[in-house]
């Protein structure tokens, strides 16, 4: 509100979409412009939005110096600075770009280094010298000797595809020469990120380079590619493309490789072809290859003789386990012609020899399957001595054949069949047997029960039947037999088991959970009943691991049982585990009726908690339950504690998916407050963090609970915004800021309330009010239009309001506000002074039609609660009535300085206004967030002609 009206209409129409951003850079603004443009941090965001606006205008060329001083300012954010340079960049008179990124260079941070890689990119590498271009791409990779920071994201680090692009193939060249001089050295201690980009970007251009000239000299090209690894980046487009041109320039390839191999390049030709691996551009020599290489080497050698360890090493390339392929030993045998040593070489390359490591596992993968068909043997000779027990279901005699079915010993191939392992053990006709036996397990009357097998297990023991039976329904299902005839105890234990089989999880194996719940679960009570007996029992041993507690709080089908289970669990044992507690809780604040959690924490007490972690469990959901009457103990604790953050987190679902839609304003309001200034915020962290307790997390977690309270069209939340705004979350402002713009627009269009036709017509016949929002319109238009006429009719109507001594009394000046307003007004209105109002009170008038009734306050200047009337007088009680609907108006009456009648002071000690709109403001400041929408402020300027003329001015 510091800059002109014109201006200030101008920005406003380009927010809502009326004006070009154009239209606010004319040269006449340049003060206003630089006003915001010049104070690094004040208006950040409205400063790119008018240097965005600024290119290619008359303005960027006036404040060119300024534009410069912004680019080079280190404290300016990046957004600024890139902004700026665009705007220079479009401007007509344009820097010596050379020099502009050689001292960007030179400023060595990393907003400073970024800035030079991106005028690269935009004014375009024949812009600036080679040096300049290479030096400004490595010290934004951070590949130069500058001391600075490496940029704070990877997104920062990138290079831009198209850099480069527009040079011709020569100076392309010698980019790539200066890129492997001065980068090379420092590759050890880049980070990966920074390797991928300068790899891609090297591969790129060389690639670009060996297209337009496949003849470069080997040596040339070698020194591009070498210094860059697989263990640098991976192979990548680039580096496949490249690939793909060394295997389809065959001239290029065979040059490369006989300078490599045949020249000292490396300690010997051995070495050399793993340094041609490892550039991962597929230039390990094949047969084809090799066979060129010797007779390479037999040209080169003429009529001399060849180099028997040059020989040697190029053979050992081609060697296989199967020896040297079919080209390669001829070539070899042309090329030696006759000499013995050669052929001596050649014949050892191409014997094929048993490698000691496989006669090795041959032997003993022979010995260990004559141990396991032994161990077979033995099952099936005990089988065969109790082949009728088996049959008849003893579960002692099928307990290894349940092993084998199940997959639980090592000796199978556990992803074939269930009967496919058990005949591998067993053979003819012992399986059939076994199977038999399993079905005939399910009958017998001495079976454990689903109690029993819980009961059994929270001892960390196993029933030895459990398998047999498991086998049996699984069994029965195979072979489609009916399993509802079954006694439902049997079931039940069968399932009970199922639960706590090692395979119960195993994919596609046993799938015969869901044929069990189609019969045992015939309603939810049944469920409920499975589940108290699997759990209660662990719950009561404060096992660190319950069994199927889990499953029950995230099977979507029993969330509501689970709920209400976690619920009675919480108050039933007192003495749970850690793990097992906070599993509860956040079922059961998840999914229990609310009605379920009204005594989860009755009787507790901060002193009763064994230990600190579980105080803060306890006190966590206390938060989420019972906020107001524990807000004292979570407030000590937060301030001494910062890590009850994550518990309060965890309470809210999981990381990512909180839900805070049941949380009241005051909760979330407490998160901010309590944690934000603990907990300052942060980026995202560089390749990731472990856990989920960085501080980065918590940045999260806060800023989602902003955003939470910018979702709340509710009055409460704008305050609750506002108030945070100017509280102790002070890295948090930005997001703070942004969030309270949200959350009053989603409020303005929340209230808003499309008008009726009837609305309308009243308001285009200027008929009278409909309702009580109308009324308060109708009355501030027409306090509007009386003010227009108080100093500008011919009757000098401002002089009622006056004696010759000074401002008459208020009383006598609301008496003739309402006789001039009902001047003006439809006769279906009424101006009613002294009305009575709620407590005995009464309104100095009530603005009435029909059953609509709008309360109005007056004060003259002078009166000592004028700063306070509207809060605690008209809003306290007459917007009370229930025919004002929380609705009014406050008028001040304005005489501007008169001796004995001056405005009091300020209760903030602010400096006393000079004008009745700078009142107005102040005035409706003062007014609660909440309470704006629904209270109207007028300051009526009664003053007399010369200081009304003055406040104009």
């Amino acid at each position: 509100l510091l800059y002109s009206r014109h201006f200030l209409e101008k920005f406003v129409g380009i927010l809502q979409g009326r004006h070009p951003a154009s239209g606010l850079m004319r040269p006449e603004l340049e003060e206003e412009v630089l006003a915001i443009i010049g104070t690094p941090d004040r208006h950040t965001t409205l400063s790119i939005v008018l240097l965005s606006a600024m290119a290619g205008t008359e303005l960027a060329d006036a404040l060119g110096e300024t534009l410069a001083g912004i680019v080079f300012d280190a404290n300016r954010t990046y957004g600024e600075r890139s902004t700026a340079a665009d705007a220079i960049r479009a401007s007509t008179r344009l820097p010596d770009w050379d020099v502009v990124i050689q001292k960007l260079i030179a400023q060595g941070d990393g907003d400073s280094t970024r800035l030079a890689c991106n005028l690269l990119e935009s004014v375009g590498t024949n812009a600036v010298s080679p040096k300049t271009a290479v030096n400004a791409v490595l010290a934004h990779l951070g590949l130069t000797g500058n001391q600075m920071p490496a940029p704070d994201t990877v997104a920062a680090r990138y290079v831009d595809r198209r850099l480069f692009l527009d040079l011709d193939t020569a100076p392309l060249a010698g980019i790539l020469d200066r890129i492997a001089a001065q980068a090379k050295p420092r590759m050890g201690d880049a980070d990966a990120p920074v390797k991928r980009q300068i790899a891609a970007l090297v591969r790129r251009l060389v690639r670009r380079v060996l297209e337009a000239d496949p003849g470069t000299a080997p040596e040339r090209v070698w020194g591009w590619i070498e210094w860059l690894n697989t263990a640098h980046a991976y192979t990548g487009d680039e580096g496949k493309q490249l690939t793909e041109l060394f295997r389809r320039e065959r001239g290029l390839r065979t040059a490369l490789l006989e300078y490599v191999l045949l020249t000292p390049c490396a300690e010997d030709a051995w070495m050399a072809a793993w340094w041609l691996h490892e550039t991962g551009l597929g230039l390990h020599p094949d047969d084809d290859d090799l066979a060129g290489l010797l007779r390479t080497i037999r040209a080169r050698a003429g009529a001399g003789p060849i180099d028997p360890d040059m020989w040697r090493d190029l053979l050992r390339l081609g060697r296989t386990h199967a020896g040297l392929s079919k080209i390669v030993r001829e070539t070899a045998i042309d090329v030696a012609d006759g000499n013995p040593a050669l052929l001596d070489i050649l014949d050892q390359m191409t014997r094929v020899h048993e490698p000691e490591w496989k006669m090795k596992y041959e032997r003993r993968a022979a010995l260990e399957e004559a141990e396991r068909q032994e161990r077979f043997q033995t099952h099936r000779d005990r089988h065969i001595k109790r082949a009728r027990d088996v049959a008849a279901g003893n579960i002692h005699d099928l307990a290894d054949a349940a092993g084998a079915y199940l997959g639980r010993y090592l000796d199978f191939d556990n992803a074939a069949p269930p009967v496919v392992r058990l005949h591998e053990l067993l053979g003819d006709p012992l399986t059939g047997q076994a199977l038999a036996g399993f079905v005939a397990v399910l009958v017998r009357d001495d079976l454990p029960t689903a109690a029993g097998i819980a009961k059994l297990h929270t001892e960390r023991k196993c029933h030895v039947a459990e398998a047999p039976m498991i086998c049996g329904i699984a069994e029965m299902l195979r072979q489609g037999l009916p399993i509802d005839a079954l006694d439902r105890e049997t079931l039940a234990a069968t399932y009970m088991a199922l639960q706590r089989a090692p395979e119960s999880g195993a994919e596609g194996q046993f799938d015969i959970g869901p044929a069990l719940e189609g019969v045992l679960f015939r309603d939810e009570r049944d469920v409920e009943a499975h589940f108290r007996t699997s759990i209660e029992p662990q719950l009561a041993r404060r096992v660190e691991h319950v069994c199927e507690l889990y499953r029950l709080t995230h099977d979507e089908r029993w969330v509501p049982l689970a709920g209400r289970l976690a619920a009675e669990w919480l108050h039933t044992y007192s003495d749970l585990s850690l793990s097992v507690a906070a599993e509860l809780f956040s079922c059961a604040l998840d999914h229990a009726p609310r009605d379920g959690l009204d005594g989860l924490l009755a009787g507790w007490k901060m002193d009763d908690a064994p230990d600190w972690d579980t105080m803060l469990l306890w006190l966590s959901a206390a938060f989420v339950v019972e906020f107001e009457r524990r807000r004292n103990d979570l407030e000590e604790t937060a301030a001494a504690h910062h890590d009850l953050i994550w518990r309060i987190r965890d309470r809210l679902g999981e990381v990512h998916q909180w839900v805070m839609s049941h949380l009241g304003v005051p909760q979330l309001v407490f998160i901010v407050e309590a944690f934000a200034p603990h907990w300052q915020s942060v980026g995202p962290p560089v390749g990731g963090v472990w856990g989920d307790c960085h501080p980065w997390h918590a940045t999260e977690f806060i800023e989602r609970t902003i955003h939470e309270l910018a979702s709340r069209p509710t009055p409460e939340a704008t305050e609750a915004l506002q108030h945070l705004v100017d509280g102790p979350a002070e890295t948090y402002g930005p997001a703070t800021r942004h969030a309270l713009a949200l959350q009053r627009r989603l409020r303005r269009d929340f209230e808003y309330a499309a008008p009726s036709l009837s609305e309308l017509h009243v308001v285009v016949t200027d008929g009278p009010p409909e309702t009580i929002d109308d009324m308060r319109a109708y009355l501030v238009d027409h306090l509007d239009v009386l003010q227009e006429r108080m100093h500008a009719s011919d009757t000098d109507m401002w002089e009622t309001y006056w004696t010759e001594n000074g401002p008459r009394g208020e009383e006598y000046c609301r008496n003739r506000l309402i006789e001039h307003l009902s001047g003006l007004m439809s006769d279906a209105v009424r101006l009613v002074p002294e009305m009575r109002m709620p407590e005995r009170r009464r309104a100095d008038f009530v603005t009435i039609r029909n059953e609509i009734g709008l309360p109005v306050e007056i004060k003259g200047q002078w009166h000592r609660g004028v700063w306070n009337a509207a809060s605690d007088q008209l809003d306290a009680y007459y917007a009370r009535e229930w025919h004002t609907e929380g609705r009014g108006v406050y008028i001040v009456l304005w005489f501007g300085n008169v001796a004995g009648k001056r405005l009091p002071a300020h209760p903030q000690g602010l400096r006393r206004p000079e004008t009745a709109q700078a009142l107005r403001e102040m005035l409706n400041d003062r007014l609660p967030e909440a309470r704006r929408a629904q209270i109207d402020v007028f300051v009526l300027d009664v003053s007399r002609p010369e200081q009304a003329a003055l406040g104009r001015v």
